[in-house]
């Protein structure tokens, strides 16, 4: 399982980003996560900050301190890796594919935020490099209904299943 962005910047109520449906979307989110814990299956974790020189930084606000924390009911234990990405998708920079391969991890589950920019382009990346991939549309959310669901649509067309 690899959550994706499930931080504060788009989970918690106070944040000027914070997306409609996260609140539901965290639940069932925290829902698998123990579900993968329990049956002792591999869980990993990529969280979004904006670097200086990167494209993100120039297309997007700063997303740094408070903003850039993980959910704490979605935090990653102490043996669960946790990535900082700079870019949409998890595998960018992170070393997430040498890990998986370590892991011997063949099928991917998504979980996170945003639908239709950083659970897209993780799920794409995945499909890529021979993942299996299947992404849970209720654990996951968008700016807006209809970006979610075009997202996932995308997704289910070309590279994975959408549960």
């Amino acid at each position: 399982m690899l959550l994706v962005d499930c931080q504060r910047l788009f989970l918690d109520p106070a944040s000027p980003a914070v997306l409609p449906g996260a609140r539901r979307a965290g639940e069932r989110a925290a829902s698998l996560l123990a579900d993968f814990r329990k049956a002792g299956r591999p869980v990993f974790h990529a969280r979004f900050e904006t670097r200086a020189a990167s494209p993100m930084a120039r297309r997007w606000r700063p997303v740094k301190g408070r903003w850039a924390e993980v959910w704490p009911t979605l935090a990653p234990s102490g043996r669960e890796p946790a990535l900082v990405k700079h870019s949409y998708s998890a595998f960018k920079g992170t070393g997430l594919a040498g890990r998986l391969r370590r892991a011997k991890v063949r099928r991917l589950r998504l979980a996170g935020f945003m639908t239709d920019l950083c659970v897209l382009a993780t799920a794409l990346d995945a499909f890529d490099l021979g993942l299996s991939v299947r992404v849970d549309g209720k654990a996951c959310a968008a700016r807006t209904r209809g970006l979610h669901a075009a997202a996932l649509r995308a997704i289910a067309r070309g590279f994975g299943d959408v549960v």
